[in-house]
């Protein structure tokens, strides 16, 4: 708590300031007791000005469509990174870059889930279905920072995968030191112990407590929200102290270096085509990976726009539309459950495996090969 003009004035965490309806300047005081006030330097609202009760509005309506199609997404990304880890664990023997697939598609899973909840949580507080209590503002929080922190490993082992397929390319050799199972393993471990730590002050930095402005200190703006949710001493390190360094490096750092390694992937790629009579079997199965990843990395760029906006809207226009938040709350579970897809139409190998593996839980008669070996082996990328 702060003295500002003789009022004692509290800052509500961010997340709680976007459920709330609050006055132009973002403070609001008790009416009985004006020096109590609380205050929202990021305020939330829906684009097109309605409040959280207009429940019938646009700005609802329009959430509620992203709502729906996050829950029907993160269930079909469900399913779809379940076969993918099923077709590869499956396989008796598989490469690095396999390796790195399968752990892609476990973070996909669980970042999945983890839309759905928050997504879901989201639905339940625009709607007024449940009652804002403890319960309720853990369960939007700890989702939110979970489907974040999904977002965020799911961004680094793209990373990872694209820094693999670049070193394999151009250091064929030397690469098979590099990415042996057992580091390819610690490589994997390593990215994603650095989200968790790069994700860790996300989990720290609030507290839900009882709501105290109630009663003869009511304050309108929160008389529905039986607890709030609260910033604590770690908020103060990590986003004030230290200017959200461990966020700037989460959500900037990883594109650019994607970018960058896949245009170098590209440009070596180019150069070994250019020479079809030097290039074994073995380098032209790598380059196939290669361009078999490369949706992926242009759905990740195409899912971080809301992300990316959202930020943007929050740091220069100090405001938390509620719309943007849902978008990017979607974004997660489209980038998260689009690989099966990708993988299905771009290889054969996959392709006849994943329906296999599909036809054997629904009963049905596995289909019989009838693809050539010299057709398999072309198209067979590690994947």
């Amino acid at each position: 708590m702060g003295s500002t003009a003789n009022q004692s004035v509290e800052y509500l965490h961010m997340d709680m300031c976007h459920m709330l309806d609050l006055p132009a300047n973002g403070r609001d005081c008790s009416i009985q007791n004006p020096t109590l006030c609380i205050e929202c330097k990021i305020p939330g609202k829906f684009m097109t000005g309605e409040t959280m009760t207009e429940f019938h509005s646009a700005g609802h309506i329009v959430c509620f469509l992203m709502g729906f199609l996050t829950v029907g997404s993160g269930v079909l990304g469900l399913f779809t990174n379940s076969i993918i880890i099923a077709v590869i664990k499956k396989r008796k023997k598989y490469h690095p870059f396999d390796f790195l697939i399968k752990v892609l598609a476990c973070i996909d899973l669980y970042a999945c889930g983890a839309a759905v909840i928050g997504q879901l949580a989201r639905m339940a507080l625009y709607g007024n279905w449940v009652q804002k209590g403890y319960s309720t503002l853990q369960w939007y929080m700890a989702s939110t920072n979970a489907a974040l922190f999904g977002r965020s490993a799911s961004t680094h082992l793209a990373l990872l995968i694209t820094v693999e397929r670049f070193l394999v390319i151009a250091f064929p050799l030397r690469s098979r030191t590099w990415f042996t199972p057992v580091k390819t393993a610690w490589l994997a471990f390593g990215v994603s112990s650095t989200s968790v730590i790069l994700n860790v002050p996300r989990f720290l930095n609030y507290k839900v407590t009882y709501n105290g402005y109630l009663g003869e200190d009511e304050i309108l703006g929160v008389r529905d929200f039986e607890y709030l949710v609260r910033t604590t001493d770690a908020y103060t390190l990590f986003y004030r102290t230290m200017g959200n360094a461990h966020g700037q490096i989460d959500f900037w750092m990883p594109l650019p270096i994607l970018s960058l390694f896949n245009i170098l992937s590209f440009i070596q790629a180019r150069k070994l085509t250019k020479r079809r009579e030097n290039i074994n079997r073995v380098q032209r199965k790598e380059i196939e990976a290669l361009r078999l990843f490369l949706p992926v990395v242009i759905v990740l760029f195409a899912t971080n726009v809301a992300p990316f906006v959202h930020f943007i809207v929050i740091r220069f226009c100090k405001t938390l539309y509620r719309e943007l938040s849902t978008a990017m709350m979607f974004s997660i579970a489209i980038n998260s459950s689009v690989n099966f897809h990708l993988y299905y139409n771009q290889n054969l190998t996959f392709k006849k495996e994943a329906k296999n593996l599909i036809r054997r839980l629904c009963g049905v008669e596995v289909e019989k090969d009838t693809t050539s070996r010299r057709e398999l082996s072309y198209t067979t990328t590690g994947l």
